[in-house]
């Protein structure tokens, strides 16, 4: 479990945030703090055991629509959330990086991501986050913006980008607060979105 600094007290953040069950979705001691002064959360590599707690997120129509392809719409199910982290499990396993979920005081209050990804025909390490709905406009996106950043820079790898629909007006401004630079607009599922990409990549 790793800790890192969040911006304002979220406490949960109230609201619709997921209660983490007991084992694999629960916060443990941190091996590493990086608070400069301010609240912390805590993150961790996505589990194979982890679906209801991806769903806690996920399962919030308010959440779900800015990932959803054209055509779709409503929650993720559960069933939906099991096949994404077995996937994402198998991201970890095969390049040792992939979905992190964020903790607040053993809430889960978001994810944070950095993973290979095939982003407007071209291969690309994409880096995102998602936030729950109960902490919306209180800084956490930036701050899993930062860690994804700072995740794949200790890792070397500096060609990193980030997308999101043209729409989403909060994931544009986490892109520009954590210094991505816009390229371009792109159709993406379907649907028109945003293409963010770090200087020098």
């Amino acid at each position: 479990m790793l800790r890192w600094a969040a911006r304002g007290a979220l406490g949960g953040c109230s609201g619709r945030a997921q209660a983490c069950p007991g084992g694999p979705g629960r916060a443990a001691r941190p091996n590493r703090t990086i608070g400069y002064g301010l609240p912390v959360i805590a993150l961790r590599a996505l589990a194979p055991t982890d679906a209801v707690v991806l769903h806690g997120l996920l399962g919030d129509p308010e959440v779900a629509r800015w990932l959803r392809p054209r055509g779709v719409t409503g929650p993720f199910t559960v069933d939906e959330c099991e096949r994404l982290v077995s996937e994402n499990v198998a991201h970890w396993a095969a390049h040792g990086f992939g979905p992190w979920l964020a903790f607040e005081d053993d809430v889960c209050v978001g994810r944070t991501l950095l993973k290979h990804a095939i982003v407007a025909g071209r291969a690309e390490l994409e880096i995102g986050w998602t936030v729950a709905r109960a902490c919306w406009g209180r800084g956490l996106g930036t701050t899993l913006g930062r860690y994804a950043l700072a995740a794949a820079s200790a890792r070397g790898i500096e060609r990193v980008v980030a997308f999101a629909r043209v729409d989403n007006a909060g994931s544009r401004r986490v892109m520009e607060k954590v210094g991505l630079r816009y390229e371009r607009e792109f159709t993406h599922t379907g649907l028109p979105h945003v293409l963010y990409r770090a200087p020098g990549g």
